[in-house]
């Protein structure tokens, strides 16, 4: 794994992130409507919803972890270019 990734995982020191309070993840009713899909699936297509939900959250994670390092090789840039300018 690279520094970046260390500190992406919270491996190095540690990191406070404050959730954004416009981003209020409702578990409750994602837990109800995942339980109401359920219903309609039969075996067979609940095993293969509950691979695509596992494959999404893998995805998802895969995407948030690059674009985390994107972010921050981007800050790292300004910041780079910021040292070249004559004030």
């Amino acid at each position: 794994m690279n520094i970046l990734q260390e500190l992406y995982y919270g491996n190095i020191g540690e990191v406070s992130r404050k959730r954004n309070p416009k981003f209020t993840p409702n578990i409750n009713k994602e837990l109800a409507l995942y339980n109401d899909i359920c219903k309609l699936l039969n075996k067979e297509q609940k095993e293969l919803f509950e691979k695509f939900l596992d494959l999404c959250a893998e995805n998802h994670g895969n995407e948030l972890e690059d674009t985390y390092i994107q972010g921050f090789k981007t800050g790292l840039l300004i910041a780079f270019e910021s040292t070249k300018i004559e004030l």
